[in-house]
């Protein structure tokens, strides 16, 4: 359903969240299993954004007086990752967080959990995912976006330097 802003909430059931679970697993994309599995249980609210919504589609009404803390994915991991600069609603959701995870490795259960932990501990966490030739750039714009507060971030470098590895194969 549209929330006359541009954006799309969907109210997933308890169920439809286990069968899309159960999907995931079933063709070995388990790194997003944690965030399914939280918004499931009533730990938190989640926001996707990508780099084609304009910035209103970063509405904080719908956040910022939900009894949930929120966890609002920034989605620039798709072969075609391009920095801040594509995404109008960035700064908007980093200047909201109250935490930042750059995350530019290959997607694990538990970068995803630790995400759902700090938006538990702090209220809302920005995990933003990209590749390895922006994480600085992301890093960089986040600490700025976040002026005049200092908001603690976690950077998650790829082990061998490079993210992604190949073409087409995105987490």
């Amino acid at each position: 359903m549209s929330d006359g802003l541009g954006g799309f909430f969907v109210n997933l059931t308890r169920q439809r969240i286990n069968d899309a679970i159960a999907k995931m697993d079933a063709i070995g994309v388990v790194h997003f299993a944690p965030v399914l599995r939280a918004i499931r249980d009533g730990q938190i609210v989640c926001v996707v954004i990508k780099r084609t919504a304009g910035e209103e589609a970063m509405s904080l009404r719908h956040i910022a007086n939900h009894p949930l803390p929120a966890l609002i994915i920034m989605a620039d991991d798709d072969h075609a990752s391009s920095g801040p600069a594509r995404f109008p609603a960035a700064r908007k959701a980093l200047r909201y967080a109250r935490a930042h995870m750059i995350h530019a490795a290959g997607g694990q259960p538990s970068d995803y959990a630790l995400a759902i932990q700090a938006a538990m501990a702090q209220r809302s966490c920005c995990l933003v995912e990209t590749d390895a030739a922006h994480l600085d750039e992301w890093a960089r714009f986040a600490a700025r976006a976040a002026l005049p507060r200092r908001v603690p971030t976690l950077l998650v470098r790829p082990t061998d330097g490079v993210h992604p590895i190949i073409k087409g194969a995105v987490h």
